[in-house]
């Protein structure tokens, strides 16, 4: 299940922010541990979080990762990221529709 982080995904991890490990041997180190005892997250699953990361900056809320290449516990973790997705846009979607009513003059029951 386990695979190792690509260079491009690893150098993402290393910018320093507040809680972030200061430096890449912390990282590596992490990494290397979590490869070891089995719970590295696959290519697949990293792959898909950070498109889905660049679609919502991009503003593309409706983007959701594709199930089809995961299996197992990835594809499991990856639909439960889809469903949060939905839970969390759905009503934000529903708040703009209003929004959009009200600035008409049509008020929503």
């Amino acid at each position: 299940m386990g695979s190792k982080i690509d260079k491009s995904i690893f150098d993402r991890t290393t910018r320093v922010t507040p809680g972030e490990p200061e430096n890449k041997s912390e990282v590596e180190e992490e990494t290397m541990s979590a490869e070891k005892s089995g719970t590295a997250i696959g290519s697949t699953v990293i792959k898909e979080v950070l498109d889905l990361v660049d679609a919502a900056k991009a503003g593309r809320l409706d983007t959701r990762a594709d199930l089809k290449e995961a299996t197992g516990g990835e594809r499991e973790l990856l639909n439960g990221i889809n469903e949060l997705l939905d839970a969390v846009i759905g009503p934000l979607n529903v708040a703009a529709e209003y929004v959009d009513r009200i600035s008409k003059g049509d008020l929503p029951e």
